[in-house]
């Protein structure tokens, strides 16, 4: 990330206080390169280019709820009508390896089955009960690129009472980590 444009305008609605609180721990006023009336525009710190620390770059896709509180997590489900989530992978330059998948997750309501597939390549099916449980699934050695990982769900997402979203897995954390050095 080269430049952060924060727009005051949305700031003064109060409704990004969060946003607002992690841009004064990261930046300084030092790091604004420009300021006007309706923006400001902050500069990262350049960081020490050093290949062997090339991380991958994750994102989630469609499928994920907003995120909740106590314990933090999304839920899988918002497609409606099926609970799959997809999470996309992309590998830089440098960032080349053998990875793994973790995650911590837990069924609404009653078990379900879970499959982690890679760019459509089955990883891992199993059954995924109401409490807490950490899953581990090796994606094995990812050249540069880009890769589709979905988190697929058997049975339909469900309504809670009284909810209009329909929920499948709860994920409280979700990881993909280098195994062992390049």
């Amino acid at each position: 990330v080269r430049f952060i444009v924060v727009h005051k305008a949305d700031l003064a609605t109060g409704r990004e206080g969060a946003l607002e609180q992690v841009i004064g721990k990261l930046f300084t006023d030092k790091d604004k390169v420009y300021e006007d009336a309706d923006v400001i525009i902050y500069q990262p710190p350049v960081q020490p280019s050093n290949k062997s620390q090339t991380l991958p770059l994750v994102g989630l896709g469609n499928g994920w709820h907003r995120v909740e509180q106590n314990p933090l997590h999304r839920w899988t489900g918002s497609n409606v009508t099926n609970g799959n989530a997809y999470v996309w992978l992309g590998i830089p330059p440098g960032a080349e390896g053998h990875y793994r998948l973790k995650l911590t997750a837990y069924a609404y309501k009653s078990a379900r089955t879970l499959s982690v597939l890679l760019n459509g390549n089955s990883l891992l099916t199993r059954q995924i009960g109401t409490a807490f449980e950490d899953i581990e699934v090796d994606l094995g050695t990812l050249a540069v690129g880009n890769y589709d990982l979905l988190l697929q769900v058997k049975e339909p997402p469900e309504n809670p009472q009284g909810d209009e979203r329909k929920l499948s897995i709860g994920v409280t954390r979700i990881s993909v980590e280098r195994v062992g050095s390049k």
